[in-house]
């Protein structure tokens, strides 16, 4: 099923496997990414879909985020999807989306909440890197933006 994500963990002695159905996904939907990140000690599976972007812990499988993508009315028709993602630091991460925006979210209290959108890109975003003091993004049409944090907000580089 295309909805599903498959866990294998390997591990001395064998391996465990685990199968997870994520939040509105369909056979007609599929996932378009799954992505594990590491923040403070503990393991999420990010999931980027045509719904929008999901962040599971990744132990015990519960969704502490679910983040809906809304169509663009000036594009009528076309399919918004989350692709790129990554961790910043030890309590963010960023999750590129369709529209060109980069959306961060911060875990609080054993959750996590939307943050911040960066705005800067005119095409889907296809990947985000993080090298621990900036953030890089690039799109479909090959351009790749540098940002810089400042506080709690987000610096384009020129």
């Amino acid at each position: 099923s295309r909805g599903l994500v498959n866990i294998i963990v390997a591990k001395t002695g064998g391996t465990m496997q685990k199968q997870m159905q994520g939040k509105e996904c369909s056979h007609a939907k599929p996932i378009i990414q799954a992505k594990f990140v590491a923040l403070s000690g503990n393991l999420y599976l990010i999931l980027c879909t045509f719904h929008g972007i999901q962040i599971h812990n990744a132990t015990d499988q519960r969704l502490l985020l679910f983040h809906p993508l809304p169509a663009d009315p000036s594009k009528p028709g076309e399919e918004v999807f989350a692709q790129g993602a990554v961790s910043i630091g030890n309590d963010m991460v960023a999750v590129g989306a369709s529209s060109g925006r980069i959306l961060i979210f911060k875990k609080d209290s054993g959750t996590f909440a939307w943050a911040d959108t960066l705005q800067g890109h005119s095409n889907p975003i296809c990947d985000i890197q993080f090298n621990g003091k900036r953030l890089f993004t690039s799109d479909d049409n090959g351009c790749i933006l540098v940002w810089s944090q400042n506080g709690d907000s987000w610096d384009l580089l020129k």
